[in-house]
C-alpha cells in the first residue's frame, strides 16, 4: 500500500511586507515539521510559520492555483456583478441642532 505524501511550507516575510510561500519537501508526517522548522531558523532568519499539508490539501489547493475554465470564469464574473463594487463606511448622524 503505497503512503499518502505530506507537504512542508515555509512562510517567509519579504521586506515589503508581503509572505512567500517556500516548499521545503515531503515529510513522513507532520510530527517531523517541528525539527525541521528549528534547522531551517538557524539559515533563514524571517520564518513567520509553516504549513504541514497532507496529500488531499495539496491537492484541493492546486486546484485553485490553476486558471479557471470558461464555466468557472463565467461564474466568476456573474458573481462579480452582484457584488457591492467598493466598500463604504455608513455616513455619520448628524445631530440635530435646537436653536
Amino acid at each position: 500500500m503505497i503512503k499518502e505524501s505530506v507537504f512542508l511550507f515555509l512562510l517567509i516575510g519579504g521586506d515589503s511586507g508581503t509572505y512567500e510561500e517556500q516548499y521545503v519537501g515531503r515529510l513522513s508526517s507532520c510530527l517531523d515539521s517541528k525539527q525541521i522548522v528549528q534547522k531551517l531558523e538557524k539559515k533563514i532568519l524571517n520564518i513567520n510559520g509553516y504549513l504541514c499539508i497532507d496529500s488531499k490539501s495539496f491537492l484541493a489547493r492546486r486546484r485553485f492555483m490553476q486558471k479557471p475554465t470558461p464555466k468557472q470564469e463565467r461564474i466568476i464574473k456573474e458573481v462579480q456583478e452582484v457584488l457591492v463594487p467598493e466598500i463604504q463606511s455608513k455616513p455619520l448622524l448628524l445631530k440635530k441642532r435646537h436653536d
